[in-house]
């Protein structure tokens, strides 16, 4: 994205028109900032590094590095704190210059992820779900369901005119906790996401049907 004056010359290349808002929205605080604005459920959250103030926190919550900077190594992928010391206790062990978001930590019984894209005529196609039910101890699933429905308690609507506010093309998949048949929003990722290849299997050739829009 931060070459795109360049490599434009040559090829049709997904992500943002506007040269480095791809980059902004890889943030987690920023993207969650704007879901809030199209009424997409979100934990409550908020920024931290390691002298914010952290008075008004709910616990348990869950802390993520808010983004991925090049030559910076983020010190974990996420961390369940259950109490204001445990979260004391993080902040103490990162960097200076890390950033973070933490939120309130929503005991899925699900995870959802939607995958996606947006063609080049601003038609958002979305391939179907895949529907996350067990998990290991690390957190990580360990099975899921790839199907083409999705969990009506995901607002498609709200997708769209995520991606239409940034004017973002390509593939895309966003990911959600079920609760109690609410989706809180977790992320969007700006990419071709690594669970392509299930959708694919199940018929969904979405970076295909990219090409062809383009």
């Amino acid at each position: 994205n931060n070459h795109m004056e360049e490599l434009g010359k040559y090829f049709i290349l997904p992500g943002t028109v506007e040269k480095g808002l791809q980059e902004k929205y890889t943030d987690k605080n920023n993207m969650t900032s704007l879901a809030k604005r199209f009424d997409i459920l979100c934990p409550t959250s908020q920024y931290c590094k390691w002298d914010s103030t952290i008075e008004d926190i709910t616990y348990p919550c869950l802390i993520k590095p808010a983004h991925e900077k090049p030559g910076h190594y983020n010190e974990f992928k996420f961390k369940i704190c259950k109490n204001r010391s445990s979260l004391e206790h993080t902040l103490k062990m990162v960097r200076r210059d890390s950033e973070f978001i933490v939120q309130n930590y929503i005991r899925k019984e699900k995870e959802v992820l939607v995958y996606g894209a947006r063609m080049r005529d601003g038609n958002v196609v979305l391939a179907g779900a895949l529907v996350k039910s067990r998990f290991s101890d690390s957190g990580a699933g360990s099975f899921a369901l790839v199907t083409k429905e999705i969990p009506k308690s995901i607002d498609t609507k709200g997708i769209a005119s995520f991606l239409q506010e940034i004017d973002y093309y390509g593939t895309f998949s966003f990911e959600y906790g079920l609760l109690q048949n609410k989706a809180y929003f977790f992320e969007v990722n700006l990419r071709n996401d690594g669970t392509s290849g299930y959708f694919h299997q199940a018929g969904a050739n979405i970076p295909l049907a990219y090409v062809y829009s383009c």
